[in-house]
């Protein structure tokens, strides 16, 4: 039983965005939150420099960027060969905020992405979208906590089981459906759990809310190029109802937890798919920078040696039994990652491409010799690239519209420090978010005739994206009413909680205390206090994954839009 006198309830809706919610909140749709701006905190919160999950919420958890902790994306390269493999909480570097409140604080931690496998605390954890599965032996602390949770409320789904709606018939309504059943389904779980442990600190994560931007965008959005008046009459309402249904699961939480300072929080925020990712190796094949390969080695088409190479891995796993599985994994370790390097980086000749993008994240990389198996820049032309590179993206402009689409074009040195700044890409874009882009022009591409491209919208393709900025929103006794968080930063989450259980925040934490959002009268009886060290740094097996694991995520990254 803890003594603590603090008890902290962090809701997270992974995506929420603050103009969505801004503008529902004055339309007196979302009355809860409304109340909670009125009584406390509430402003944007910015994301990592690349908007992205992985990295945003590692570096909630953490206070630190992703050059100390270590995570940029869902996958990270393995630069032996051109490949990849999925990232999980065991990658990160850095202790989260729960592993530095000390062992007397009771702690419940639930669906926190990139948090696999779960850690051992004085409470319950269950690990987030990283998690191959429930049945996983290492889901959730204690052991057998789900089955507790399941024989009790019902079924436990990590994420909401909608992919094959999407991917047979463009099942909207049941898409819709799953996601606010999903709401209720975790909702069900955190109220038993909160009745279950007498906690200090419960944090939850909802995905539903980014999951709504991704596929329902283009109803809301008349700017939307696969825009219909009959289907917005139908669904333009959908990412409102999964708001609404996260104002009613924070009122419901309330509920349970009277007295205790109430915080919302997100990893960035939503808007239009543009689609840029997927024109950057067409933009540097017109600079020649990048050169595709049809034929996949010994005179096979390319097309063939990736049917074969997965369909040999899908028979391979589908029909070996579970004992020949596990001896083939240790003979061959990185077939999987091989199998799905040949569908990823496929088409590439490698002799004459000197940069590339491997179509999934904002990203390029430089072929670079020394570090990439046949890499053909020297380290002595690196830098000159990289900035040709920069400096041409920063001048881009639409083919159809003229108009200038990039946002900020950075290398890892621009905005990351830390042991792993090296594991970042060589460059990162970050596309304006207002329209879809049909071309990438620069001014090194003058004379080139760059044809627009005919995008299609497949259901299961998403039609919303990301942008910069989440929210943040705190409420309770020592906060200040209707003050508006100025110039918060996602770090600055983690410090912020280890001062309100008045916690040492380690020296090297990039993030700060939000004093603007505490009351006078708290801030000076209990300032916050900075230790002389930082944290010390987390050693984990990253290789946890098995063959099947990694099959269960990419189709679940898949569901996402993300690969």
């Amino acid at each position: 039983m803890s003594k603590n006198d603090e008890k902290l309830l962090i809701i997270g809706f992974d995506g929420a965005s603050p103009n969505l919610l801004e503008r529902w909140v004055e339309e007196g749709k979302l009355p809860t939150i409304a109340r909670l701006m009125e009584e406390g905190a509430y402003g944007s919160l910015r994301s990592v420099p690349t908007m992205s999950s992985p990295p945003a919420w590692s570096s909630l958890v953490t206070g630190k960027n992703p050059g100390k902790h270590g995570i940029f994306a869902f996958t990270e390269r393995k630069f032996d060969e051109y490949r990849y493999s999925y990232v999980n909480g065991s990658h990160r570097k850095e202790p989260a905020f729960w592993k530095l409140l000390g062992d007397d604080l009771v702690l419940c931690i639930i669906n926190v992405p990139i948090s696999y496998p779960a850690e051992k605390v004085n409470g319950c954890m269950i690990a987030g979208l990283d998690a191959p599965g429930v049945d996983s032996s290492r889901v959730c602390y204690p052991e057998g906590l789900i089955e507790e949770l399941t024989d009790r409320n019902g079924r436990y789904s990590i994420m909401p089981d909608f992919g094959g709606f999407l991917r047979r018939g463009a099942r909207w309504g049941a898409t819709l459906r799953e996601f606010l059943d999903s709401m209720d389904r975790r909702r069900r779980h955190s109220e038993y759990l909160m009745q279950k442990y007498p906690w200090d600190l419960f944090k939850v994560v909802f995905n539903e809310t980014d999951l709504a931007h991704h596929f329902f965008w283009k109803f809301q959005d008349p700017e939307h190029p696969d825009y219909r008046e009959s289907e917005a009459r139908e669904f333009g309402d959908a990412i409102l109802k999964v708001y609404q249904k996260m104002d009613e699961i924070t009122a419901a939480f309330m509920q349970q937890a009277p007295g205790a300072t109430v915080m919302l929080v997100s990893d960035h925020g939503g808007a239009i798919n543009t689609r840029g990712t997927e024109l950057i190796n067409d933009w540097l094949a017109n600079l020649g920078l990048y050169s595709r390969d049809e034929r996949g080695g010994k005179g096979l088409p390319s097309r063939i040696v990736e049917a074969v190479t997965r369909s040999g891995y899908n028979l391979l796993t589908k029909y070996l039994s579970q004992s020949l599985k596990h001896k083939l994994a240790r003979r061959m370790p990185q077939m999987r990652e091989k199998a799905e390097a040949a569908v990823r980086l496929k088409d590439i000749d490698w002799s004459r491409t000197r940069a590339f993008c491997d179509g999934a994240q904002d990203d390029i990389w430089i072929n670079l010799a020394g570090r990439d198996p046949q890499g053909i820049v020297d380290e002595g032309e690196y830098d000159q690239l990289c900035d040709f590179i920069c400096e041409e993206l920063g001048q881009a402009v639409d083919v159809v519209t003229g108009e200038s689409i990039v946002d900020a074009v950075f290398r890892p040195r621009d905005v990351y420090s830390g042991d792993y700044v090296h594991k970042a890409a060589d460059i990162s874009v970050r596309w304006k978010t207002e329209k879809v882009i049909y071309g990438i022009s620069t001014p090194a591409c003058k004379g080139k005739v760059i044809e627009p491209k005919k995008w299609t919208w497949e259901a299961d393709h998403p039609n919303g994206g990301h942008s910069l900025d989440g929210i943040v929103l705190a409420a309770c006794e020592g906060i200040r009413s209707g003050t508006r968080v100025e110039d918060a930063e996602i770090a600055d989450i983690a410090p912020t909680v280890l001062y309100l259980f008045d916690r040492e925040i380690p020296a090297d934490m990039d993030g700060r205390v939000l004093e603007g959002i505490f009351d006078e009268d708290r801030l000076s009886s209990r300032p916050p206090r900075i230790a002389a060290t930082g944290s010390d740094k987390v050693q984990k097996d990253e290789d946890i994954y098995t063959d099947e694991d990694s099959d269960v995520i990419e189709k679940r990254l898949q569901d996402l839009g993300y690969i």
